[in-house]
């Protein structure tokens, strides 16, 4: 981004542009930033959760799958 200012005693303010515009660049691409962040966050969830979900799995490694899945609720709700 690169701010000039036109007319008047713009020649005056340009002088201090410099020290202005790095300051102005970082907060507004911090803004866009956490406005995209949150959007994403929020919409593309939404949409994600909306989504089919289709796994084929071999029968033949259920039990194996199944146990899998147990360890790790097990590991997750564990006390320590």
């Amino acid at each position: 981004m690169h701010i000039r200012l036109h007319g008047g005693a713009s020649w005056l303010y340009n002088l201090f542009m410099g020290a202005v515009e790095r300051p102005l660049r970082d907060n507004i691409q911090r803004k866009v930033c956490e406005a995209a962040e949150s959007t994403i966050n929020t919409d593309a969830a939404r949409e994600l959760a909306t989504l089919p979900v289709k796994v084929n799995a071999c029968p033949r490694y259920m039990d194996t799958i199944h146990i899998i899945i147990i360890i790790i609720i097990i590991d997750i709700f564990k006390v320590a």
